[in-house]
């Protein structure tokens, strides 16, 4: 799995654009409210739309995390189940 600071920001970009085609979310048709103070951040001004999947967009940013981080050697990001995820529970938790 990629980490989950990559998950998170893919999942605020794919709630951008819920909020820009999808008529049944709570902020479609909103507009970004005047900022008052410079601390608060708004969802509709911090965040930018998804421009490919999902999927690419994880990976894309998994190896930008990945290339930013000086110095440490990671494997090739992945989206893939681990070996033995289909094995029973008794095996995983050593029952």
């Amino acid at each position: 799995y990629s980490p989950s600071s990559v998950r998170r920001f893919i999942s605020t970009k794919i709630e951008r654009v819920k909020h820009i085609r999808d008529t049944r979310h709570s902020m479609y048709g909103k507009n970004a409210p005047t900022f008052r103070l410079k601390s608060r951040k708004s969802f509709l001004k911090m965040t930018k739309k998804l421009s490919e999947t999902p999927l690419e967009s994880r990976l894309y940013e998994w190896k930008k995390l990945l290339t930013d981080t000086i110095g440490k050697r990671w494997t090739e990001p992945s989206e893939k189940l681990i070996p033995g995820y289909n094995l029973d529970r008794p095996v995983w938790t050593g029952n």
